[in-house]
């Protein structure tokens, strides 16, 4: 577990702990970062719950969840 997540993970639980942690990041970053090894791994042990926008349109284009 990374940094963040402990730090933010642990307020969060003792704050909220029916609350769900995801990190939200533009869709370049998935297309970019997560198309390089360290991010294939990232999402393939399944350590991050994100949530992939787009900035311009202020949409969300994707939701990345563990199984």
């Amino acid at each position: 577990m990374g940094n963040w997540e402990w730090g933010m993970g642990n307020e969060l639980t003792e704050v909220e702990p029916e609350r769900e942690l995801y990190l939200a990041v533009t869709n370049s970053v998935v297309e970019d970062l997560f198309a390089e090894p360290v991010g294939k791994l990232l999402l393939k042990n399944r350590r991050l719950k994100l949530i992939a926008f787009d900035p311009k349109q202020e949409v969300i284009q994707q939701w990345i969840v563990p199984n």
